[in-house]
């Protein structure tokens, strides 16, 4: 059995690769006449659902209050200081299109992506940082 430690530090790991992948994507119009092993879609899809999926372990191994729903995890945090109260606002809107993301049920728009990701990024490595301060430094 793998340590959780270790489980912890490979999630961290993965959501740090998940950004730089999204941040050297070439643009919406090249990626259109490339074959590309992985879409943005795709990429996106995997980072929304770690990031979320590492907000529900913080709660539980924290023994923070056990949020009404998936949207209000980000918030459990921000509350507890795990996470700044602005960056727990803006990575509250992911736990809406993780369900959606998880099980497939809906198709993401690339425009939307294009003009979304990029500015969300650094949230992103912020939470990861939040992370494994939280989880690694034990």
């Amino acid at each position: 059995m793998i340590p959780e430690h270790q489980i912890i530090h490979i999630g961290v790991t993965k959501l740090r690769r998940y950004v730089h992948k999204l941040r050297t994507q070439p643009a919406r119009e090249q990626r259109h006449q490339q074959e590309h092993v992985e879409t943005v879609e795709q990429i996106f899809r995997r980072l929304v659902v770690l990031t979320t999926n590492l907000a529900h372990h913080m709660v539980g191994r924290l023994r923070l209050p056990v949020p009404d729903d998936s949207t209000e995890v980000f918030h459990v945090l921000g509350r507890a200081g795990v996470l700044p109260t602005d960056l727990a606002e803006r990575l509250s809107g992911v736990a809406l299109l993780r369900a959606e993301l998880a099980h497939g049920y809906c198709q993401i728009e690339s425009e939307k992506i294009d003009s979304w990701v990029p500015q969300r990024l650094d949230d992103f490595l912020a939470f990861a940082d939040c992370t494994a301060k939280t989880l690694l430094s034990e």
